[in-house]
């Protein structure tokens, strides 16, 4: 796929990497007060990044352990080479990975939904802005972005028809992260979209099963094998009603979510019929699911836990405003 991108793509990938992974090294400074970008990464960084892959983090860090393996690679090779300051240079050149093949299938997905070059730029300068807005108390959050490259990547498979590659998708997702259980969700709604008796919705509701089944199969093993880990309560707050009236009651929530989603949400509701039925499906398997669960089980002020649907749903669904109603 990124093989295919032109040359405008190509310089979009690039540039917004850049401003994005500059945007997010500088930010992660400010996550504890009197640290600095480096300071933070060599040791709070570095200090939670060791305590999940020697077992001794917090729930629910310590099962999302696939991002941490591949930093772990990056740290390894950064202090093979003999940087003096080789946590920085690991975490960041990861993070420089992880941006570049979120922006390279994000415009992949854009013009799957047939946007042209110009609103694809558009569309790709919005995601950008988002993520150098979205940086309150998140340090890098590897497993976030993983997340969004991996839900990207099961969009473009789906709108592909290449159903059994979610399947194989799902051993990624569930190692990174467990939101990537709805995936099999988004495969589903395409499935009864074609229609059930139908030869694609049938196959794709048969993959969508199958999807679920080895999502939850790691999940389940993950905890197993990893044993309890205490459970972690930022301000005190447990999961439910808590973490609700949190969200709902702070300034920084409704500061950071206007700051990240901007009017987008409301440009994509303005042209929801004009959305193809393949983005309809992705938007009731995803959105609403996904913010109720972050309303009574995150803090939603860390605005980077909603690029998901932002990237996957929000963004194309407003960029059919520049288009002719579908169909």
């Amino acid at each position: 796929m990124i093989r295919r991108l032109d040359r405008l793509a190509a310089a979009l990938v690039l540039g917004l990497t850049a401003v994005t992974v500059w945007a997010q090294y500088r930010g992660v400074g400010h996550v504890v007060p009197g640290a600095d970008s480096v300071g933070y990464l060599q040791y709070f960084e570095l200090g939670a990044h060791r305590s999940t892959l020697h077992g001794t983090g917090v729930n629910p860090w310590e099962y999302r352990i696939l991002s941490e393996w591949v930093a772990e690679l990056f740290l390894q090779a950064a202090h093979g080479l003999g940087f003096e300051h080789w946590p920085v240079v690991g975490f960041v050149s990861f993070r420089v990975l992880q941006n570049l093949v979120i922006f390279a299938l994000f415009w992949v997905l854009l013009r799957r939904f047939g946007f042209d070059r110009r609103v694809a730029a558009l569309g790709m300068g919005l995601l950008a802005w988002a993520m150098t807005q979205a940086l309150h108390d998140s340090g890098l959050a590897f497993n976030t972005y993983t997340d969004l490259a991996v839900y990207l990547v099961a969009a473009i498979l789906i709108l592909d028809g290449r159903y059994r590659w979610i399947v194989a998708l799902m051993v990624v997702g569930a190692l990174n992260r467990e939101t990537s259980g709805l995936i099999p969700v988004m495969l589903f709604a395409v499935a009864v979209m074609h229609g059930l008796r139908t030869p694609q919705g049938r196959r794709a509701l048969w993959c969508a099963i199958a999807a679920l089944a080895v999502y939850a199969v790691i999940t389940i093993s993950l905890r197993l094998i990893i044993g309890p880990a205490p459970l972690f309560k930022p301000f005190g707050l447990s999961p439910g009603g808590a973490y609700a009236e949190h969200n709902l009651r702070s300034g920084l929530t409704w500061e950071y979510l206007a700051r990240t989603l901007t009017i987008v949400p409301f440009l994509g509701l303005a042209a929801i019929r004009r959305w193809p039925r393949e983005l309809k499906a992705f938007g009731l398997a995803i959105v609403p699911a996904w913010l109720l669960i972050h309303l009574f089980a995150s803090i939603l002020a860390e605005s980077r836990l909603l690029l998901v649907p932002y990237a996957v749903v929000l963004v194309p669904g407003a960029l059919f405003l520049f288009r002719p109603r579908h169909g």
